[in-house]
C-alpha cells in the first residue's frame, strides 16, 4: 500500500511501510493512496439532514393533529352535541345557546324570589327569611320581604313597597334575559334545601321558571340578570305601602 503526503504529494519510502506518520520531506500527516482523509464530514452531513427531516415530519404530524381536534371541538359545540368528555376540555360552564324566538319587546315581567331558613331546624328558634322582587315593562315594580318565625313565640314580619324604574333599565334586562337564552335556561343543581331562589319571566302571556342557585354558583348568564334585577332595584324610587310587626 503506498503511502502519500495529502499536502505535497509525495510518497514516503517503502522500507517504512505503515509505520511512519508524518512525511519525511514537508511534516505533513501521511495518509493511503486513494484514502479519504476523514470521514467525518460526511457522516455529520447525513445525520444533520435526517433530523432535520425527522423534526419538519414532527411538527407537520402536529399541526395536522392540533388541526384536526379544534375542528372535532368547534363543530360538536356548533352542533349541540357535546359530550360529557368534551364538557370536560371545553370547560364545565359550555352551553349553547339558540337563538332566541322571544324580543325583548315581548318580555312584560321578571320576577326573582328567594328564601332561606336561618338557624338549627330542630331548635325551633329559627327563622325565614324571604324576599319578592318584580319588575313590569309599565315601569312599575314591587318588592316585598318577611321574616317568620319557627316556634311561632315572636310574630312574623311583612314589609311591602311599590316603586317605579326607568324605561332604559328595564330594555337592559329585557334584552340581557333574551340574549341568554332564557327559554333554555338549566334549572341550576348548586342548591342546599334550606332555602329556594328562582327567577320567573313573563313574555306574551307565558312564564318561564328558572331555579337557580341559592349558594352563589350561578352559570354566567343567571348571574348577569340577578345582577341587573339589583341594580334595578337599588335605583328604583321605593315607597312603602304596607308594613307589619
Amino acid at each position: 500500500m503506498k503511502i502519500v503526503c495529502p499536502q505535497c504529494g509525495s510518497e514516503a519510502p517503502n522500507e517504512f511501510k505503515n509505520t511512519l506518520a508524518f512525511c519525511p520531506d514537508c511534516g505533513g500527516k501521511l495518509s493511503a493512496a486513494g484514502e479519504n482523509r476523514s470521514p467525518v464530514p460526511n457522516q455529520f452531513s447525513t445525520i444533520l439532514l435526517t433530523s432535520l427531516v425527522t423534526s419538519v415530519t414532527i411538527l407537520v404530524l402536529l399541526g395536522i393533529g392540533l388541526y384536526a381536534y379544534f375542528s372535532y371541538n368547534s363543530a360538536a359545540a356548533d352542533a349541540g352535541d357535546v359530550s360529557q368528555n368534551d364538557k370536560n376540555i371545553l370547560g364545565p360552564t359550555l352551553r349553547t345557546k339558540q337563538k332566541s324566538l322571544i324580543p325583548a319587546a315581548d318580555i312584560e315581567k321578571v320576577g326573582y324570589t328567594t328564601w332561606q331558613h336561618r338557624g338549627p331546624l330542630t331548635s325551633g328558634t329559627g327563622s325565614v327569611v324571604s324576599e319578592n322582587l318584580s319588575f313590569w315593562r309599565d315601569l312599575t315594580a314591587r318588592k316585598t320581604s318577611g321574616v317568620n318565625y319557627d316556634n311561632g313565640d315572636a310574630q312574623d314580619k311583612s314589609i311591602s313597597s311599590e316603586g317605579r324604574i326607568d324605561s332604559a333599565g328595564f330594555e337592559r334586562l329585557a334584552e340581557i334575559i333574551v340574549d341568554s337564552d332564557f327559554l333554555n335556561l338549566p334549572d341550576s343543581r348548586e342548591r342546599i334545601s334550606e332555602g329556594d331562589a328562582f327567577l320567573i319571566i313573563t313574555y306574551r302571556g307565558s312564564e318561564k321558571k328558572i331555579l337557580t342557585s341559592n349558594i352563589g354558583k350561578d352559570l354566567p348568564e343567571v348571574a348577569e340578570i340577578i345582577k341587573t334585577l339589583k341594580a334595578l332595584d337599588s335605583a328604583a324610587n321605593w315607597k312603602e305601602v304596607k308594613s307589619k310587626n
